[in-house]
């Protein structure tokens, strides 16, 4: 039997019922008209329900039976179990960070969504978000019944376990007012203590967005609940401010107060340059291995990033490693970009290379022990450095290592580097480029302040 097929919502502005749902059935088309998004929306997914089983359409009309237009069940799941399933189905195609973005997430949703009836949970709710975020919401994944209650490993996680069961709300009835109390949860921190980050708090409404989607999808919901919804996330200011971006003597002077750091800051000290003067993203530098790198004895070198390495936790890899290797950010899996380094990083690497020897396949960048370098590691070898090569009152204190990059941005664009070029060599897309350095280039500043100078020098 051939499945019906329902297309994306049409929107026809200037109509008095704008939004358009068109599907074929039976070989033919057909197509209704609403006034509102959301009703549009209830209706499509009434038809997605139904898809597989066309003998619920009506040959002459297409449109479904009564039976079927009912889109969800008397006993509807709560967003408990529907959290759980809809982590169990994207877990093996998710990166292990966006593993660990969406348990934070739905962890906070699942304890937003409670029955408004219901009583407090038995235990704090750092106990109910630490089952879900430690157990519930992590393999093994089950049926959210018996098989699940067995893993509690102490009275807390019962009890926790027991309440969601009991008064999560039914995800049928979350509703748009119900959906942006959650999404204004999400933009406030679990202390309390002021607004959470507006790229977290805009993760956040990805991965909550894509909950709710799979709940219509899956039959659970009837529409997107936030399909009409106006709520807006914070803007984020992608702009790179020029007070946290160092020049470059201020870079060497922070290279320089690693290298004299101690025996991690040595081990470092090519890192932090790699970051400075290639330009590269922490978890690509990670990345590296010997075969990455051409160094010749003098002039420009050439590295060759062609993987990144991110460390997301035991939890959250498939091999249990708390590292994870990835492809290049927006690449395709084999992309490789390739990044001319100045003699000053050849240098660098070249030492470092001579100090800790590694095979070709082997990462350059390794802790003590001769595993990878945890993000945490090079983190605090960049705050101790930072302390003693910049003043109590540079604003640089408050940098981290990822501003080496912007660093490595503006320098290229400072020099006159063309656009294209420059986003090349850091792997942005030129609009980007633009949109996050905007107000750290001075090359542009000064040729406009020249122009102007010279008008009004004409001027009487």
């Amino acid at each position: 039997m051939q499945r019906a097929h329902v297309f994306s919502l049409n929107r026809r502005p200037g109509s008095r019922a704008p939004y358009q749902v068109r599907w074929r059935v039976h070989g033919r088309d057909h197509s209704r008209q609403f006034q509102t998004k959301a009703k549009a929306e209830q209706f499509r997914s009434q038809l997605l329900l139904a898809a597989d089983d066309t003998d619920r359409f009506d040959p002459r009309t297409g449109l479904l039976d009564q039976k079927a237009t009912t889109p969800v069940s008397s006993q509807a799941a709560t967003c408990y179990a529907v959290a759980i399933e809809f982590v169990a189905r994207k877990w093996d195609g998710w990166a292990g960070k966006t593993r660990a973005s969406a348990v934070e997430t739905l962890t906070i949703a699942v304890t937003s969504l409670i029955d408004p009836d219901a009583p407090p949970p038995p235990v704090a709710e750092e106990h109910v978000r630490s089952w879900l975020r430690h157990i519930a919401l992590r393999p093994p994944f089950d049926d959210n019944g018996s098989d699940l209650a067995q893993r509690c490993r102490h009275h807390f996680d019962s009890a926790a376990h027991d309440w969601l069961i009991r008064y999560s709300l039914p995800v049928s009835r979350v509703d748009m007012a119900t959906a942006e109390a959650t999404l204004t949860r999400f933009a406030t921190r679990l202390d309390g203590a002021g607004s959470t980050a507006a790229t977290v708090t805009r993760r956040r409404r990805s991965v909550f967005g894509a909950y709710l989607k799979y709940a219509v999808r899956s039959g659970q919901l009837a529409a997107d609940p936030l399909s009409a919804s106006d709520w807006k996330p914070p803007l984020v200011d992608r702009e790179v401010s020029p007070d946290l971006v160092a020049t470059l003597n201020e870079a060497r002077a922070l290279l320089d107060a690693t290298e004299h750091g101690g025996k991690r800051g040595q081990r470092l000290t090519a890192f932090f340059a790699t970051l400075y003067f290639a330009g590269l993203r922490p978890s690509e530098a990670l990345a590296l291995t010997a075969a990455d790198l051409d160094l010749p004895a003098d002039g420009w070198g050439t590295i060759h990033v062609r993987r990144s390495r991110t460390a997301p936790g035991t939890a959250f890899t498939a091999t249990g490693s708390s590292h994870e290797q990835r492809p290049l950010k927006w690449r395709a899996s084999r992309a490789t970009r390739q990044v001319p380094i100045p003699p000053e990083l050849v240098t660098h690497l070249r030492r470092h290379l001579a100090r800790y020897p590694a095979t070709p396949d082997s990462l350059i960048f390794t802790n003590q022990a001769g595993g990878p370098v945890h993000p945490s590691a090079y983190s605090r070898a960049f705050g101790q450095a930072k302390q003693v090569a910049f003043p109590a009152s540079s604003p640089l204190r408050r940098s981290s290592p990822y501003w080496l990059r912007h660093g490595n941005a503006t320098l290229l664009l400072n020099s006159g580097v063309p656009i294209a070029e420059a986003a090349r060599r850091l792997g942005h897309s030129p609009d980007v480029l633009l949109s996050v350095y905007a107000g750290v280039t001075t090359s542009d500043r000064d040729t406009a302040n020249a122009l102007i100078d010279a008008v009004l020098d004409t001027l009487p």
